[in-house]
């Protein structure tokens, strides 16, 4: 996703900050924290793609270079992985 894709994603309302300095946590990124939350424990980097599927309304256009399709955003294996021990 592009800067201007994770603006829209973060639309604010003019209200940024709650009381004592914690951020609002606006819905859509709600959604998609929701969503990618269960896959990210279980994703390691390698193997296949896994795809999340964006909240609807954020305007979300497919685009291949940001890994936008039908509305999903894939992650995919970390291709440059050091390796560990």
């Amino acid at each position: 996703m592009g800067e201007s894709d994770w603006e829209q994603l973060n639309h604010t309302d003019g209200q940024d900050s709650a009381l004592g300095g914690h951020n609002i946590v606006k819905p859509n990124v709600r959604i998609l924290h929701e969503r990618f939350e269960p896959i990210k424990h279980h994703f390691d980097g390698g193997g296949e793609d896994v795809w999340v599927r964006l909240p609807r309304g954020i305007g979300a256009v497919d685009d291949e270079e940001k890994g936008i399709l039908g509305g999903a955003l894939r992650i995919t294996p970390w291709v440059d992985r050091p390796e560990t021990d």
